[in-house]
């Protein structure tokens, strides 16, 4: 797999890499972090927010041969990018998390935070032909979307 954090990192905006931040498996298998304020975190803390990202997004590391993820975990925010490279046989598997996790976003938004509904029903799940499925759930879910494509070509 690829350095899929830093290719995330790279096609979102420098206020995203600020605010949110980036977990991926590290070479090792171990959970790991970058961007937003992970520098400020312990290895435990990492290994526990990288986790806990996972389980909002509904993906198992052990579906994927390599991930990185970003992901509000403020009920008040749609917010998501992710990168994962499925492993053999698992692609549907990674993709219905992901869609789960789109239908309970736009689910917890849609009565109380037009605008987060908005970005959520707006989100965009997708298998590049290299084999990565992204989702970009965001207010510039376009703009990322092309770039993480141009970069994983």
């Amino acid at each position: 797999p690829l350095d899929y954090a830093a290719i995330l990192q790279q096609a979102r905006p420098q206020e995203e890499n600020d605010a949110q931040n980036i977990y991926y498996a590290g070479a090792d298998g171990t959970l790991a972090g970058t961007a937003g304020y992970t520098a400020d975190l312990s290895e435990e803390q990492l290994a526990s927010n990288a986790q806990a990202s996972l389980d909002l997004l509904g993906l198992d590391p052990a579906d994927c041969r390599g991930w990185a993820a970003s992901v509000s975990q403020m009920m008040t925010q749609s917010y998501a990018v992710v990168i994962a490279l499925p492993a053999e046989g698992r692609t549907d598997a990674v993709k219905q998390g992901l869609q789960d996790f789109i239908r309970q976003q736009m689910e917890l938004q849609q009565n109380y935070l037009p605008d987060q509904y908005a970005i959520a029903k707006a989100a965009q799940l997708t298998t590049l032909p290299t084999g990565e499925v992204v989702l970009v759930m965001g207010p510039n879910a376009a703009d990322e979307l092309a770039a993480l494509k141009q970069a994983l070509a």
